[in-house]
């Protein structure tokens, strides 16, 4: 099945950008960031009106990242 091996290969990739990251506790978004870390993802956030979430330091654009990431969740409101 493609789609699983494509699932698969993203969360193999060694660091990875949640885009639009929530500054809210307890939004969707901020819990997913949470247990991929918490799962030992190298997680990077990126938000453009945030200094950090979670304790780790928040970029305002994808361009921002160093070092770069290799895949990116993007977040959006519904």
């Amino acid at each position: 099945m493609t789609m699983i091996r494509d699932v698969e290969d993203f969360l193999g990739l060694p660091r990875i950008a949640m885009v639009g990251v929530s500054r809210d506790p307890n939004d969707f978004s901020r819990k997913r960031f949470r247990e991929m870390c918490d799962r030992g993802y190298d997680m990077v956030p990126v938000k453009l009106v945030a200094e950090e979430i979670d304790g780790r330091g928040c970029f305002q654009c994808l361009q921002a990242v160093k070092p770069p990431v290799e895949g990116g969740l993007v977040m959006t409101p519904f």
